[in-house]
């Protein structure tokens, strides 16, 4: 027996099984994976794997052998400890948790997992035995508790499945000898490593899937998995922080460095007063219709510095620049720098207590001010120089300081993890050498343009002010409102003819968003940083192809930029090459090199390095450290996150403070938004962690040019990113918030507050209140906010015709498409107030609803701990409402236990209009089920037990849930409740599932719905006292002697019926009805009589037209089910020959006109025979689908 094996004691109980591996999981969270390449989904992992096999040197096999000899450690223990050690240097994830086979010897039963986890934290160990110790230990605890069920352990590992069904593990380890192959019959894994003794010799054949990973990728990752072993046999004692994974030949290559140049460079304040004197008449500077000579800026300056020492300004000082936007204020820098003092920028705009700070930190000797800016200066201790009304006579001033290379040039702040801001000191010396890097990217000759757009405050301006004055170009200077406002500085743009342009995406997004066509037209280069530029953008930049494009990057500390890459198409989206002497590396959290591949640190190091934080040298010694590659040499650490890929190339990916942790998963922000901004309609995101003491969630914000709901963008996003960092939140914005320096202001959306949160905005503006009422009245409810979202409130599109007619009575008017794109009243009221002039008539031809559906979120692990039981996976069927209340809280049951409700949907066939007496309206639809739904959920593997009226309600609810039953009753939405808004105005049959509590809070966790045209759930809290009266009042209200309670548990899980099976299902069921199916086309003749017998008289006819709307409606929602289970039964060709996309149109065109006539009590002949024709192009159309389906083949 070998020695893994002797581990294995006899089980404990089931239950403490469950309890370990719910500790345990909860604690470490999610299953260790080497990083995937490209947009890689769980799902597409029954994909045929590849096997490449790569040597063990022999002397280390041999090597290994001889420690398993000497020690009570099996070979799997030590090749285990190795690849753990190697995940952790590429994730640095403090739970190292990966798949481990069961052993051979143990016996396979039905209850047993056949693969366990092992989980250890690599980061604590100190050395490769402490590291094996604790794989050992991790190894007999997983074997001890292996009593469990491979279902439930995925279910506390929150493993996803494949296509087939089966589990996909992230990462297994496995050794021949004693697991075997067994484990790939339940288990798809995305890589293993097998390790195999054949014959005297180690090899691990590594299996893994294509779209994963690249063969050089793995071929890396092999590499540095046998280094680690090496090390491990080599240096058993040693310490891991001194293990340097990567190979010497990678080494050389990630240490790549820029070009030294040698020599001295002149500062900023030289090259200027030299090319002023080799410049002296030409234009240096334009602001609104003046504009100034080099000669006229020099006499400028000179007539500042001479004030300025006049007022005790001494070479080595700092002065403050508190100054509007004009000419004055690039007199007063270049005043201040030809005086030798160093100056800080501050701009006006912000807070008093800011400025107060800065000027107090930074000691600065005065401030140059204004008389509009004294006030702000009041009570703060820098002397307050003014220069309104400075003397114009220009003074003889001669520069007698010389500068060195070590003087400080500017002190620039930036926001601090403390609140308060950090004073980031830059020299004459890392100003001079990015000049000289800068130059070598850019064209910045004499004569051309730039324009100055940014905030003094960013340190980017230096480049739009300071530098083109170093190389004999023109500053055109925009003022404030031109600054800010996306019209004016298109304006601004297309007047003055710039040749370069800076900004950052946000702001670039914003000029797009307002129509930049005239004003790009000059444009040669653009300059985008500041933040990470995205696919998207460079896509909207493609109508401007005169415009070469440049990805900039650079933190201040390093002076402004260190990079400028020429973007060539949109997937060209890597940081350029540094420049000369900049080091940009990317380092682990022991500042080790980053394998390639790997997301770490980017970490630079040269002379353009800031001197450090002004009167911080802890959080200076923090930022600024010693490099443990280059002896003698600092790095600064950015704090941002990259990774180089095999050309060399260094991509970019956020900040690491947007890397968060959600339920145990560290998840990086940006790759959330670079995911969402892949679809067609989103033009801007940005995501952001709430993080409250009871929760911690997701939420997007998004401006889009067409409309994107919550169920839609969820959806996009699973298909591309695991199900933990799909946001829980959706928020459309006109757009997105920036800071003064025109990067995202994350601090403002975290304040947005949602319509979920119960935060009510009362209405300020008589617009706002005007919409108030109206929504009130619309959606017929109590308490509406400007910050709540219409749809979130119950709106839909059937509300939506409603609402444009009550605004037209109230004279107000708007594109009714627009509260799709703004969809809270703030937003709305915003666009009214821009656009006074209102909004165009649209026919309703060019109506196109789109419906709208709300994403639950999932639930968490059934268990029962703290007086707290959930249920798991309780994601609701989110789509259409479908034939009665009660199924709509039926679907979230199968779901949770099939993943799928199609087996349900197919099991019906439904027919239209069966006539009878004189009306077509008596039923609109009739469904026929090929068994009884019972019947069929016995089939599915699912038990169902109903009860009529019972006396204790909330006890028989919380004794389902402990034995795993999921309640569904019927209530009556008449009672008090936290979402009063909604019930409280009528009696009202409604049904509810019940899939969690909290006794001690005494709360159940329900998802309930409403429905219009589409279903939406909502997952909420409802306290037991609200549960036990909505049951009696229905109980008093409706009771019918029929049932009213019901629970459902799985029996057994079922074999999943195969396409082929539900398609012949579904085509069978449609031949045994095809007469009543028939019979109900015909009746479409009586459905146009009534149509044009009550629509024209819809205000006598009331009571018929809402039923016509009813009806209308519901038929809309069957043919979207109908669709549904076409285009996933049939093949592509023969779901495009249906064109059922047309039908729905048609329908969809009905219900709209329908409703717009029965809330405004009119309908023109000429719609009305629109209405009537439409009807008859349905009845060939649902004529000749039928008769296509009906001979379509069975399989």
């Amino acid at each position: 027996m070998n020695k893994e094996a002797k581990s294995a004691v006899l089980p404990p109980p089931v239950d403490q099984d469950a309890h370990y591996w719910h500790f345990l999981l909860n604690k470490g969270g999610k299953i260790s994976k080497f990083p995937h390449e490209g947009s890689f989904h769980p799902s597409r992992a029954n994909a045929a794997s590849e096997t490449l096999a790569y040597p063990v040197p022999d002397k280390v096999f041999e090597r290994l052998k001889e420690l398993c000899r000497q020690s009570d450690y099996g070979l799997y223990m030590f090749v285990l400890a190795a690849v753990q050690y190697a995940m952790f240097r590429y994730t640095r994830d403090e739970y190292i948790t990966i798949g481990m086979p069961r052993f051979l010897e143990n016996r396979q039963e039905e209850n047993r997992t056949p693969i366990l986890l092992v989980q250890t934290q690599a980061m604590l160990t100190s050395a490769p035995k402490d590291l094996i110790s604790l794989t050992k230990a991790a190894i007999q605890e997983a074997v001890k508790h292996d009593r469990i069920s491979l279902r439930s352990l995925g279910d506390m590992a929150g493993i996803e499945y494949d296509a087939s069904g089966k589990s996909v593990i992230d990462t297994v380890v496995s050794l021949d000898a004693i697991h075997g192959t067994r484990h790939r019959d339940f288990v798809s894994s995305i890589s293993e490593f097998a390790f195999h003794t054949t014959g005297g010799h180690l090899e691990i054949h590594a299996s893994f899937m294509p779209e994963a990973y690249a063969q050089e990728t793995i071929a890396r990752i092999v590499a540095h998995i046998v280094r680690t072993i090496t090390y491990f046999t080599e240096q058993p004692a040693a310490s891991l922080s001194e293990f340097e994974i990567v190979t010497e030949e990678e080494k050389a290559f990630l240490m790549a460095a820029g070009t030294p140049n040698p020599g001295s460079r002149h500062t900023l304040v030289e090259q200027f007063e030299h090319i002023a004197e080799q410049y002296a008449e030409h234009t240096a500077l334009r602001f609104q219709t003046n504009q100034w000579t080099y000669r006229e800026l020099v006499q400028q300056s000179d007539r500042m510095a001479s004030h300025l020492a006049e007022q005790g300004v001494r070479p080595g000082q700092i002065v403050g620049i508190l100054l509007s936007r004009s000419e004055s204020l690039l007199f007063a820098i270049l005043g201040v720098l030809r005086l030798g003092a160093a100056y800080l920028p501050i701009d006006p705009a912000l807070p008093r207590e800011r400025i107060a700070y800065m000027l107090e930190d930074s000691k600065a000797s005065s401030v140059i001010t204004q008389t509009r800016h004294l006030s702000v200066l009041e009570g703060i201790g820098a002397i307050s120089v003014n220069i309104d009304g400075l003397d114009e006579a220009v003074p003889n001033f001669t520069r007698r300081t010389s500068l060195s290379e070590a003087d400080l040039a500017y002190l620039i702040y930036t926001s601090g993890s403390t609140g308060n801001p950090k004073g980031v000191m830059i020299s004459h010396g890392a100003l001079s050498s990015f000049i000289a890097g800068i130059s070598a990217k850019l064209a910045l000759t004499a004569g051309r343009s730039i324009a100055a757009l940014t905030t003094v405050s960013f340190d980017i301006s230096i480049l739009e002010l300071l530098v083109p004055l170093a190389k004999g170009m023109n500053v055109v200077l925009a003022d404030e409102e031109q600054q800010r406002d996306a019209r004016k500085l298109n304006r601004f743009l297309s007047d003055n003819d710039v040749d370069i342009v800076q900004m950052t995406p946000s702001r670039l997004h914003l000029l797009l968003n307002g129509g930049a066509a005239e004003g790009l037209q000059s444009v040669k280069e653009l300059l985008v940083g500041g933040e990470a530029v995205t696919k998207e953008l460079v896509e909207r930049m493609k109508p401007y192809p005169h415009i070469q494009l440049y990805n900039m990057y650079g933190p201040t500390e390093a002076t402004i930029w260190i990079t400028a890459k020429p973007i060539k198409h949109a997937g060209d989206l890597m940081l350029g090459d540094f420049y000369d002497e900049v080091i940009v590396q990317v380092r682990d959290s022991d500042l080790q090199l980053a394998p390639v591949g790997v997301v770490g640190e980017l970490c630079i190091g040269g002379p353009t390095l800031a001197q450090g934080y002004l009167g911080k040298e802890e959080l200076t010694g923090s930022k600024f450290v010693a490099d443990p590659l280059r002896e003698g040499e600092i790095i600064y650490r950015t704090g941002d996150l990259a990774k180089k890929n095999v050309n060399g190339e260094i991509e970019f990916l956020g900040r690491a403070d947007y890397q968060v942790k959600v339920n145990g998963y560290r998840i990086e922000l940006g790759e959330i938004e670079a995911r969402m901004l892949e679809h067609p309609n989103l033009t801007n995101a940005c995501v952001i962690h709430k993080q409250t003491k009871a929760s911690s969630s997701l939420i997007c914000f998004a401006v889009t040019d067409g409309h994107v709901d919550k169920s839609e963008m969820a959806l996009f996003l699973s298909e591309r990113l695991p199900s933990y960092m799909i946001p829980s939140d959706f928020v459309v914005l006109s757009h997105i918030p920036l800071t003064p320096n025109g990067k995202v202001d994350r601090h403002a959306l975290d304040k947005i507050p949602l319509a979920e949160d119960g935060v009510s905005v009362p209405p300020q503006t008589d617009i706002q209140k005007k919409l108030v009422a109206i929504w009130k009245q619309v959606l017929d409810v109590n308490e509406v906010g400007i910050n709540h979202n219409f749809f979130q409130l119950g709106g839909h599109s059937v509300n939506m015709i409603q609402l444009e007619v009550e605004m037209e009575n109230q004279h107000l008017s708007i594109p009714i498409r627009l509260v799709y794109e703004r969809r809270t009243i703030q937003e709305i009221a915003e666009w009214m107030e821009d656009h006074p002039e209102g909004a165009a008539e649209i026919a309703d031809a060019d109506y196109d609803w789109v419906d709208h559906r709300d994403q639950a979120s999932e639930g968490t692990l059934l268990f029962h701990e703290e007086q707290e039981t959930i249920a798991a996976n309780i994601l609701p069927y989110n789509d259409y409402f479908y034939k009665s209340c009660f199924y709509n809280s039926l679907f979230p049951v199968i779901n949770h236990h099939l993943q799928s409700v199609l087996p349900f949907l197919v099991n019906e066939t439904q027919a239209l209009f069966q006539k009878k007496s004189d009306t077509v309206l008596w039923r609109p639809v009739q469904y026929h089920s090929a068994i009884e739904e019972v019947e069929m959920l016995r089939q599915l593997g699912i038990s169902a037990q109903s009860d009529g009226k019972v006396d204790f309600v909330c006890d028989k609810i919380m004794d389902d849930l402990r034995n795993k039953r999921l309640p569904i009753i019927w209530i009556d939405t008449f009672y008090s409740s936290i979402r009063q808004d909604t019930y409280q105005k009528l009696h009202w049959p409604h049904s509810i599932l019940i899939f969690g509590a909290n006794e001690k809070k005494r709360l159940f966790y329900v998802i309930e719905h409403t429905y219009r045209e589409s279903l939406s759930y909502r997952q909420r809290a409802m306290p037991f006292e609200d549960v036990e009266q909505a049951y009696r009042s229905y109980a008093a209200c409706y009771a019918d002697g029929n049932d009213d309670y019901f629970s459902y548990s799985l029996d057994f899980t079922p074999a999943a019926p195969t396409i082929a099976q539900m398609r012949h299902t579904y085509l069978t069921n449609v031949r045994n009805h095809a007469e009543t199916i028939e019979r109900g086309i015909v009746h479409i003749d009586l459905c146009a009589e009534a149509v044009g017998l009550y629509l024209p008289e819809s205000a006598q006819h009331s009571e018929e037209s809402q039923y016509l709307l009813e009806t209308f409606n519901e038929i809309y929602n069957v043919k979207l089910i109908q669709s549904f289970i076409a285009q996933s039964l049939l093949s592509p060709l023969e779901y495009e020959q249906l064109s059922m996309p047309v039908l729905l149109e048609k329908w969809m065109a009905i219900r709209n006109l329908t409703a717009k006539s029965f809330f405004s009590k009119r309908i023109s002949e000429k719609k009305l025979k629109h209405c009537i024709q439409l009807l008859q192009e349905i009845k060939d159309e649902e004529s000749r689908i039928h008769d296509m389906i009906g001979k379509l083949q069975l399989n």
